[in-house]
């Protein structure tokens, strides 16, 4: 009937969980809502966060898209964005001395499969860059060593969005916009994440 939050909350969190949180609010505004992404764009760091407004845009794109889409058969699935490449890495990383919040696994594969629409030609340049430049602004991702993609290959294998044809990316076409079960090359997928890894996270 209705969704009770209160930012209050927010306060009690270490700052690592804000930002995780923080995540899917960006992912909202990449593929769905322009004027979120604008909102974000005019914030430097999630320590001066004003969230109500933030979380007023961020869940009429949830609402939109589950109340359209309640079985996820179309567009409920670019929700998924950044979550192929995102759950594999938090499964691998799982059990290391290292492990990731789901956050920090969801930013980086943003930047991949943002890496990755913009290989094939789905996302303009501009686009491209305002979104990368937003996630590592607002979302600090991590920098570390990162698995091979080799490592992570059977994790990507076994994603629930796979198919037959093999797994159906959500990948972003412009900022507010967003494509679902887009299949793409594994060497656009390898490239992808290898750029990222060891050109924006090294």
């Amino acid at each position: 009937s209705f969704v009770w939050i209160d930012p209050i909350f927010i306060d009690t969190l270490p700052r690592i969980e804000k930002i995780s949180g923080l995540a899917e609010i960006v992912k909202h505004a990449i593929i769905s809502n322009p004027v979120l992404f604008a909102m974000l764009n005019k914030i430097s760091s999630v320590d001066e966060i004003q969230w109500t407004d933030l979380f007023k845009e961020s869940i009429q794109v949830k609402l939109r898209i589950v109340e359209l889409d309640p079985d996820e058969k179309g567009i409920r699935k670019t929700l998924n964005f950044g979550h192929t490449i995102g759950h594999a890495l938090e499964s691998h990383l799982m059990t290391s001395d290292h492990p990731l919040t789901h956050g920090q696994a969801i930013t980086i594969g943003m930047l991949v499969e943002a890496k990755m629409a913009s290989m094939t030609g789905m996302m303009p340049d501009a686009d491209y860059n305002d979104t990368q430049n937003l996630i590592i602004r607002l979302l600090e991702p991590i920098r570390a060593t990162m698995p091979t993609f080799e490592a992570l290959k059977t994790l990507i294998g076994k994603d629930k969005k796979k198919g037959i044809g093999g797994v159906g990316y959500s990948l972003p076409t412009a900022i507010g916009s967003c494509k679902w079960d887009v299949k793409v090359a594994e060497q656009v997928v390898s490239d992808s994440y290898h750029w990222i890894t060891t050109q924006v996270l090294s």
